[in-house]
């Protein structure tokens, strides 16, 4: 938190993803309007866990997002946190392209599924290379590969992908419709608002509303 924040006893309000560790420390004072990356591991940690599966490789950028997401998959209690064997950790730089070493490595250690967290490209690459070297373990990822950037072409090689997406209101929902409205008179009628922007709009209203419910003094 930037210390004008701090001398004023503000509080930064995050519109972006956060790694979820901001949470756990009292002078960072951010709340986030959108989601915690450490909160869906655990959710993956139950989806890979209730498949029964106890050897993941994790192929993942080596930056702290990622990072987050490999603390929350072994948080205490979780399968994988049984032995340091269970996940398989591949973090990769960003521009890596070729994943042929790292699918070859995981199958090696006989993995049972994979995960990703990747971006679309390096995703696309990987599931071609997954279907050359023919590997047929399943693949889970993270909503992060929810994409309209790519090609109807070159989606099909994302077929198959179990991927979390956090759950939206269903586009007759009447407070979505109002927003989307709203969204529209601003920007244009074809755009869309993305999930953040939901989020966002949702932790406003909670906030909002918390306020106006609460004295003054109520920390």
């Amino acid at each position: 938190v930037p210390p004008a924040v701090q001398e004023a006893g503000g509080i930064i309000l995050s519109a972006g993803l956060l790694s979820g560790d901001e949470n756990f420390k009292e002078d960072d004072l951010v709340i986030s309007l959108s989601g915690q990356i450490f909160d869906e591991a655990k959710e993956l940690d139950g989806l890979l866990a209730n498949r029964g599966y106890k050897r993941i490789a994790f192929i993942r950028y080596d930056d702290e997002f990622t990072a987050a997401v490999l603390r929350g998959i072994q948080q205490p209690g979780s399968v994988f946190n049984v032995k340091a064997e269970s996940i398989i950790d591949l973090p990769i730089q960003h521009n890596m392209t070729d994943f042929a070493p790292y699918l070859l490595r995981a199958k090696s250690k006989q993995a049972e599924a994979y995960l990703l967290y990747l971006g679309e490209q390096q995703t696309l690459s990987l599931m071609r290379r997954r279907n050359e070297l023919k590997i047929k373990e399943p693949i889970f990822s993270g909503y992060i590969i929810e994409s309209n950037v790519l090609s109807l072409e070159d989606r099909k090689w994302l077929e198959g992908i179990t991927y979390t997406y956090p759950k939206l209101a269903s586009a007759d929902n009447e407070v979505r419709k109002k927003f989307d409205d709203k969204y529209k008179a601003v920007y244009g009628d074809l755009a869309r608002p993305s999930s953040n922007t939901y989020f966002a709009y949702d932790g406003i209203i909670v906030l909002s509303n918390a306020l106006s419910a609460c004295n003054a003094t109520d920390t």
